[in-house]
Protein backbone atom coordinates (compact mmCIF):
# COMPACT_ATOMS: atom_id res chain seq x y z
CA UNK A 1 0.00 0.00 0.00
CA UNK A 2 1.16 3.43 -0.83
CA UNK A 3 1.60 6.19 1.94
CA UNK A 4 -0.16 9.75 1.64
CA UNK A 5 2.43 12.39 1.98
CA UNK A 6 0.55 13.10 5.40
CA UNK A 7 0.90 9.56 6.32
CA UNK A 8 4.56 9.21 5.28
CA UNK A 9 5.48 12.44 7.29
CA UNK A 10 4.02 11.03 10.43
CA UNK A 11 5.35 7.54 10.29
CA UNK A 12 8.74 9.59 10.24
CA UNK A 13 7.94 11.84 12.58
CA UNK A 14 6.88 9.51 15.26
CA UNK A 15 9.95 7.19 14.69
CA UNK A 16 12.37 9.90 15.94
CA UNK A 17 9.92 10.49 18.43
CA UNK A 18 9.29 14.29 17.65
CA UNK A 19 6.26 16.20 18.47
CA UNK A 20 4.44 17.96 15.95
CA UNK A 21 5.77 20.98 17.70
CA UNK A 22 9.54 20.15 17.73
CA UNK A 23 9.57 19.15 13.95
CA UNK A 24 7.93 22.79 13.47
CA UNK A 25 10.61 24.42 15.19
CA UNK A 26 13.69 22.03 13.52
CA UNK A 27 12.01 22.75 9.85
CA UNK A 28 11.56 26.75 10.59
CA UNK A 29 7.15 26.17 9.39
CA UNK A 30 3.61 26.20 11.39
CA UNK A 31 3.25 23.69 13.67
CA UNK A 32 -0.64 24.31 12.17
CA UNK A 33 1.43 23.08 8.66
CA UNK A 34 2.30 20.19 10.33
CA UNK A 35 -0.88 18.93 11.91
CA UNK A 36 -2.59 20.22 8.61
CA UNK A 37 -0.02 17.83 6.12
CA UNK A 38 -0.62 14.51 8.78
CA UNK A 39 -4.49 15.13 8.07
CA UNK A 40 -4.22 15.42 4.68
CA UNK A 41 -5.95 18.74 5.05
CA UNK A 42 -3.40 20.59 2.50
CA UNK A 43 -1.05 20.32 -0.17
CA UNK A 44 2.52 21.46 0.63
CA UNK A 45 4.80 22.73 -2.23
CA UNK A 46 8.57 22.27 -2.73
CA UNK A 47 10.23 24.89 -0.50
CA UNK A 48 7.94 23.83 2.38
CA UNK A 49 8.53 20.28 1.58
CA UNK A 50 12.20 20.65 1.48
CA UNK A 51 12.27 22.55 5.04
CA UNK A 52 9.89 19.54 6.32
CA UNK A 53 12.22 17.14 5.03
CA UNK A 54 15.56 18.33 5.99
CA UNK A 55 13.93 19.02 9.92
CA UNK A 56 13.50 15.23 9.68
CA UNK A 57 17.13 14.65 9.01
CA UNK A 58 16.60 13.71 4.91
CA UNK A 59 18.88 14.49 2.51
CA UNK A 60 19.78 13.52 -0.61
CA UNK A 61 17.80 10.64 -2.37
CA UNK A 62 15.60 10.07 0.64
CA UNK A 63 15.10 14.19 1.17
CA UNK A 64 14.06 13.70 -2.71
CA UNK A 65 12.21 11.07 -2.70
CA UNK A 66 10.18 12.76 0.42
CA UNK A 67 9.41 15.95 -1.89
CA UNK A 68 8.26 14.15 -4.94
CA UNK A 69 5.36 12.42 -2.59
CA UNK A 70 4.74 16.00 -1.25
CA UNK A 71 4.06 16.89 -4.97
CA UNK A 72 2.35 14.06 -6.38
CA UNK A 73 -0.26 14.61 -3.31
CA UNK A 74 0.05 18.09 -4.57
CA UNK A 75 -2.32 17.89 -7.20
CA UNK A 76 -4.49 21.12 -6.37
CA UNK A 77 -1.01 23.35 -6.99
CA UNK A 78 -0.71 22.44 -9.92
CA UNK A 79 -1.68 25.18 -12.71
CA UNK A 80 -5.11 24.13 -14.24
CA UNK A 81 -3.55 24.07 -17.96
CA UNK A 82 -0.85 21.58 -16.79
CA UNK A 83 -2.87 19.29 -14.97
CA UNK A 84 -2.42 16.93 -17.91
CA UNK A 85 1.13 16.28 -17.87
CA UNK A 86 2.30 13.64 -15.24
CA UNK A 87 3.41 14.97 -11.91
CA UNK A 88 6.69 12.98 -12.03
CA UNK A 89 7.66 14.83 -14.89
CA UNK A 90 6.57 18.13 -13.50
CA UNK A 91 8.68 16.73 -10.46
CA UNK A 92 11.84 16.43 -12.78
CA UNK A 93 12.85 20.32 -13.17
CA UNK A 94 13.27 20.98 -9.08
CA UNK A 95 15.32 18.01 -9.27
CA UNK A 96 17.54 19.20 -12.01
CA UNK A 97 17.65 22.36 -10.17
CA UNK A 98 18.77 21.16 -7.20
CA UNK A 99 21.11 18.61 -8.99
CA UNK A 100 22.58 22.12 -10.20
CA UNK A 101 22.79 23.36 -6.47
CA UNK A 102 19.28 26.21 -6.95
CA UNK A 103 17.37 25.16 -4.30
CA UNK A 104 13.12 26.92 -4.46
CA UNK A 105 14.34 30.10 -2.34
CA UNK A 106 17.12 30.94 -4.51
CA UNK A 107 14.80 31.85 -6.96
CA UNK A 108 14.23 35.36 -7.02
CA UNK A 109 11.28 35.48 -10.14
CA UNK A 110 11.18 33.66 -13.65
CA UNK A 111 10.51 35.30 -16.90
CA UNK A 112 9.08 32.59 -19.71
CA UNK A 113 10.65 33.58 -22.78
CA UNK A 114 13.03 36.04 -21.68
CA UNK A 115 14.36 38.63 -24.50
CA UNK A 116 17.68 39.54 -22.88
CA UNK A 117 18.77 41.43 -25.72
CA UNK A 118 21.89 39.50 -26.09
CA UNK A 119 20.50 36.74 -28.47
CA UNK A 120 20.39 34.15 -25.87
CA UNK A 121 17.51 31.41 -26.87
CA UNK A 122 15.86 30.06 -23.87
CA UNK A 123 12.37 28.81 -22.83
CA UNK A 124 12.79 30.41 -19.55
CA UNK A 125 15.03 32.30 -17.20
CA UNK A 126 15.35 32.34 -13.57
CA UNK A 127 16.92 34.88 -11.66
CA UNK A 128 18.22 34.48 -8.70
CA UNK A 129 18.64 35.75 -5.55
CA UNK A 130 21.83 37.62 -4.00
CA UNK A 131 23.88 37.89 -7.22
CA UNK A 132 23.45 38.14 -11.29
CA UNK A 133 23.48 34.22 -11.65
CA UNK A 134 20.74 33.01 -13.53
CA UNK A 135 19.48 29.94 -14.92
CA UNK A 136 18.29 29.15 -18.48
CA UNK A 137 15.61 26.47 -19.72
CA UNK A 138 15.83 25.40 -22.90
CA UNK A 139 14.03 22.83 -24.50
CA UNK A 140 14.77 20.90 -27.45
CA UNK A 141 12.46 18.45 -29.83
CA UNK A 142 14.58 16.09 -31.52
CA UNK A 143 12.95 13.42 -34.50
CA UNK A 144 14.78 10.29 -34.67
Amino acid sequence: MTLTFGQKLKQLRLQQSLTIYKLASLAGVPFTLISALENNRRPVGVNNATKIGRGLGLSGQWLRDFVYLALNNATGKVLEEFRAYPANLLNLLPTILADAGIEANDIKTTVLRPDDGNGTVADAVMFLNGNSRRAYIHLEIKEE
